[in-house]
């Protein structure tokens, strides 16, 4: 009798810690998906950056060799201005899909939102300067000694220039850090919630997502100050001043940036990161050896148990116990291991 309640706790506290690593495995998988969500998106978004400042300068030097249309119009017979044409598209159409991501997880607050539209109308200016046949006269110094004509003209390319910047790292970061949680629910509950598979990570509000996507397409109240809207969320210099706007992380989070650090320090973040990854890229086959030798060891020391026998100082019961336990930890591993072979 006392074998056969032995061995019924015995296959409960597995199948309970089965059930339980099966759980942890979902959240934590649950957030890993996530996170390779924002890291494409964000490669995405690296990749129409540079496709749009690619064309950008390109077009510039097109309209300079050619001249401006009279007409001030576009050059619809000209293939090689086509092609430019359709490369802006495609950067615009880029940052417009990744708009739709930003606005259902990241868009939470007026604040977002007003510098996501900001963001799409800095972003349309290239094509919209295409379409009249006239450069994006955007510049990255508010002076110049070549150039001293139009001061003024100069000065408002250069605050456009570095809004865009601006707005440009702001986005790119809002995609590496993740989104804000929308709830009031303390951060500890909620990794813990998480973690045991209660409910996903980033619980999307439809009603919330289809309205801030909605903000961030209007026009009105933008379109003409987008620009003036960074400066002004950012804290950017007085563009007079000729000092240069520091964006970046540290603009965005107001705080310090550290210096990585130096000597053996850094090698031993260096060797650590390494481990980190080979853990990473073999903890599917780190955790199924751990579960098979955990459950050699358990069907050992019960069968000793079942036999009667006793090692050294430890009881029949001792053994039963113990041979409980590593058949729990097994059953744990076996499940993690599993959720991530089933991801």
């Amino acid at each position: 009798m006392n074998v056969l309640a032995a061995v019924v706790s015995v296959v409960t506290g597995s199948a309970l810690a089965w059930f339980i690593g099966s759980r942890v495995t979902f959240g934590w998988d649950e957030v890993k998906r996530q996170r390779e969500s924002d890291l494409a998106a964000l490669r995405s978004f690296y990749d129409c950056y540079g496709k749009f400042f690619a064309t950008w300068k390109a077009w510039n030097i097109y309209v300079r060799a050619r001249g401006t249309r009279p007409d001030g119009s576009f050059p619809v017979t000209d293939d090689k201005a086509w092609a430019l044409l359709r490369d802006a598209e495609a950067a615009e159409g880029g940052f417009e899909s990744i708009l739709v991501k930003l606005a259902a997880e990241y868009a939470t607050s007026e604040r977002d939102q007003l510098l996501l539209a900001s963001f799409r109308q800095g972003a349309q200016s290239l094509r919209e300067e295409m379409r009249d046949g006239r450069e994006l006269s955007w510049k990255a110094q508010p002076t110049s000694v070549d150039r001293p004509q139009h001061p003024d003209q100069r000065l408002l390319d250069y605050r456009r220039y570095r809004a865009f910047k601006a707005l440009s790292e702001y986005v790119a970061l809002r995609l590496a850090d993740g989104p804000r949680p929308r709830s009031t629910t303390s951060p500890p509950r909620d990794r813990m919630t998480l973690l045991l598979g209660l409910r996903p990570a980033r619980a999307t509000d439809e009603a919330a997502a289809v309205t801030a996507l909605i903000k961030i397409t209007q026009t009105a109240g933008i379109a003409d100050r987008w620009y003036r809207i960074a400066e002004d969320v950012f804290h950017l210099p007085d563009a007079r001043s000729g000092a240069s706007a520091e964006v970046g992380r540290q603009v965005m989070t107001n705080t310090p940036t550290q210096a990585p650090p130096a000597g053996n320090g850094n090698r031993i973040v260096l060797h650590g990161r390494r481990w980190l990854r080979f853990v990473d890229r073999h903890r599917r086959s780190l955790l199924d050896w751990a579960a098979a030798v955990l459950f050699l060891l358990s069907l050992l020391i019960l069968g000793l148990a079942f036999a009667n026998d006793s090692v050294g100082r430890l009881t029949t019961s001792d053994l039963v116990q113990l041979g409980s336990v590593l058949l729990a930890a097994g059953g744990i591993l076996l499940g993690i291991g599993g959720g991530r072979r089933d991801s």
